[in-house]
């Protein structure tokens, strides 16, 4: 594969679907995280959220990655980006100015280390649970996929 034609499959709208699902389902995950950890600082509730809804909300998301995108390697990469993803929008939320009065204090580095410590268990548990739902989500919605490879080389 040469460079224009990986260009063109990186801009195609089958790439910036993935994109956009995982940046949707990144936010989701991030606001859980936050919500899980912060949970008096967050709306609508100030309860903490149960184990079980966490769960569910984890294996929902990995059979709509296994649903919505069919390709074990999406899949497998769906399940590492995510929660990265998640984390990544829960540091957000973390320092973002609404928040930043009440919850950061004068020595960030240590705060940082504390939010870091309190979502791995998070990222740890989304990791397995999105990996398991969608593979087996694949399982049962996946009736004709075939085993063409987008990105093997054609020219002969």
């Amino acid at each position: 594969m040469n460079i224009s034609e990986m260009i063109k499959s990186l801009t195609s709208r089958d790439f910036l679907k993935i994109i956009a699902v995982h940046l949707m389902l990144g936010l989701f995950m991030g606001y859980l995280f936050f919500y899980n950890v912060f949970y008096y600082f967050s709306a609508p509730f100030d309860s903490p959220i149960s184990a079980w809804v966490l769960l569910l909300s984890f294996s929902i998301i990995g059979v709509l990655i296994g649903y919505l995108f069919p390709d074990p390697r999406i899949v497998m990469a769906s399940s590492v980006t995510l929660p990265m993803t998640g984390a990544f929008f829960c540091f957000l939320i973390f320092i973002s100015p609404t928040f930043s009065t009440e919850i950061i204090s004068s020595n960030l580095s240590d705060d940082l280390f504390i939010l870091a410590r309190l979502i791995l268990v998070n990222l740890i548990l989304s990791f397995l649970v999105i990996f398991v739902t969608s593979f087996i989500s694949l399982y049962f919605f996946d009736a004709e996929y075939d085993d063409d490879d987008p990105f093997a080389d054609t020219d002969n």
